[in-house]
C-alpha cells in the first residue's frame, strides 16, 4: 500500500491521547484515526496491555489496518468508521466484544 505523504502514529501522540508516559501500562485508548492520512503501524506492540480500543468516527476501511499485534484486546468500538471489511479480526484472539454499527461492511 502506498504510504507516501502519510504520517505515522507516534508514541508522543499516544502519550498525549492516553495521558500516560508509560505506554506499556495503558489499558484503554480512545481517539479518532484516519488511515488515509496516518499509518498506524503495530499499535498493539506499543500498547501491549491494551484491552479496550474506542475509535468511533475514525476512517478505517479494514480491521487489518490496525495491525496484527492486538491479541490481548477484549473490546473494540469502531462505529461510524467507514469500515468495509472485518478481514484481520482473527488476529484479535482475545476479543469478546465488537461494536461496528453504521459502517459499510461487505466482507467478513
Amino acid at each position: 500500500e502506498d504510504q507516501v505523504g502519510r504520517e505515522y502514529l507516534t508514541d508522543e501522540m499516544l502519550v498525549q491521547s492516553t495521558r500516560c508516559r508509560d505506554l506499556t501500562k495503558v489499558k484503554k485508548l480512545e481517539m479518532v484515526l484516519d488511515t488515509d492520512v496516518m499509518v498506524l503501524g503495530e499499535i498493539g506492540r506499543r500498547l501491549p496491555s491494551l484491552v479496550q480500543l474506542k475509535i468511533n468516527g475514525s476512517n478505517i476501511s479494514s480491521v487489518r489496518d490496525l495491525g496484527t499485534s492486538l491479541s490481548g484486546l477484549k473490546v473494540l468500538w469502531l462505529n461510524r468508521g467507514n469500515l468495509t471489511s472485518l478481514a484481520g479480526i482473527s488476529a484479535m484472539s482475545s476479543l469478546e466484544e465488537l461494536y461496528v454499527a453504521f459502517n459499510y461492511i461487505t466482507d467478513i
